[in-house]
């Protein structure tokens, strides 16, 4: 059976090995608290949202390569300890938090263009 020492180290590992796929503002030191909102997540019997866990992945600057790596890596621990129902259960769970993570990722994508377009817009008016 997995305990929550092993998910913790889990995904702190993953999140570690995966670190260069995080945004540049999201210092090292950081990954351990994250993993442990992570594994705390994961293990809750009625665990915060994943909506708002996918916004605050994204917020600190976890990167879709890294979420992405730590959603195979505890699938994998789940079934290599023999635990398929809880691999379900955390693939359900990760998979609202991936697309939650995406939604934020596009939505800040998106702001960023606009910015940049009404730049442009001023500088062309003012060049003009």
């Amino acid at each position: 059976m997995t305990t929550s020492t092993d998910i913790y180290s889990v995904v702190r590992e993953t999140l570690r090995a995966n670190s260069l796929h995080n945004a540049g503002t999201l210092p090292p030191p950081r990954l351990h608290t994250i993993a442990m909102q992570i594994g705390q997540f994961l293990l809750d019997e009625q665990p915060t949202s994943a909506t708002l866990m996918g916004r605050m992945l994204f917020q600190q600057g976890i990167g879709l390569k890294s979420l992405l790596a730590v959603v195979g890596a505890v699938q994998a621990d789940y079934l290599r300890h023999g635990e398929q129902l809880r691999a379900i259960e955390s693939y359900e769970l990760l998979k609202v938090v991936i697309e939650s993570f995406v939604e934020h990722q596009i939505a800040h994508v998106r702001s960023e263009h606009d910015r940049f377009r009404q730049t442009v817009g001023l500088l062309q008016r003012s060049l003009g």
